[in-house]
């Protein structure tokens, strides 16, 4: 039997009063187990005494004796951190993983361990303790997961731009923050042409219900557009004022960025890929 242990490492004690909790059928939370503790620390102890204690809360995933590691670890946790961000009050921070195999009554062994993509210090981000925003229920995290993961599975694409939207909490420079959360957000488009105009008229749609919202939000992520575009040609000096513009209202961009993306994800849940039309 092989498993997938990713350390959370910025929580430790247990999310709800429920262990372990069933994100979907392979996949698990809870209180390492000891065999895998031992396990990573034979494996080397002086990689995992920094990430990983008797106490930390784990991400589990079972493996098939064909899966891919890397790539099962990169759309979980992409997934996984797109739903904790969603919900809580700060990304869940993680560093590396670990496909750990047991076979009858001997001891647990690693087969390796995996350093995942950490866009900043993870140090600084294990600090900041994840919570959940008040009043969410493991019901409602289960459900969004499953949402997530069918909408992913319908439609491919979407890792690419929850993973692109989970690093704009991640990244330490801004201008990278400024190219991710439009990368994410042109990702669900369906037109290539006159994109920035496009960009935001669809993402302000999506993301807001009335017409004043929806002004201010088009507003708003025009600027983004613009900013990034900047940015990625080098026309940055020329540009700051419009650019720190953008950085000062990063956090509105973000809420912005959320709920279109979680408006996207819906709709894909619920419909087929091929009925996401032309809407620009």
């Amino acid at each position: 039997m092989k498993r997938l242990v990713i350390p959370i490492r910025n929580r430790e004690d247990p999310f709800f009063d429920v262990a372990p909790w069933f994100l979907g059928k392979a996949i698990s939370i809870d209180e390492i187990c000891d065999e895998d503790f031992g396990a990573l620390f034979r494996h080397d102890g002086e990689l995992f005494e920094s990430v990983v204690t008797a106490k930390t809360q784990c991400l589990t995933v079972e493996l098939d004796d064909e899966a891919d590691p890397n790539q099962i670890a990169y759309e979980v946790l992409t997934i996984a951190q797109y739903v904790f961000k969603a919900l809580g009050e700060s990304p869940l921070a993680v560093s590396h993983a670990a496909v750990v195999s047991s076979i009858g009554s001997k001891k647990a062994n690693v087969e390796r361990a995996l350093t995942l993509p950490v866009w900043g210090d993870a140090t600084r981000l294990a600090a900041t303790r994840f919570s959940f925003k008040d009043n969410v229920s493991l019901e409602q995290v289960i459900e969004l997961f499953k949402v997530v993961c069918s909408a992913v599975a319908k439609h491919q694409p979407l890792i690419v731009t929850l993973n692109r939207f989970n690093s704009c909490w991640l990244r330490e420079i801004d201008h990278d923050r400024i190219i991710d959360a439009a990368i994410c957000l042109e990702s669900i488009l369906t037109s290539s042409t006159e994109i920035a105009f496009k960009f935001s008229l669809f993402n302000a749609f999506i993301a807001k219900g009335t017409p004043q919202e929806r002004h201010n939000a088009f507003r708003l992520l025009k600027e983004l557009y613009d900013a990034r575009s900047a940015i990625v040609h080098g026309d940055i000096k020329s540009r700051k004022k419009k650019i720190d513009a953008v950085i000062r209202d990063f956090d509105k961009i973000l809420d912005l960025a959320q709920a279109a993306i979680t408006y996207y994800l819906l709709f894909i849940y619920s419909n087929k890929p091929s009925e996401i039309g032309r809407p620009c």
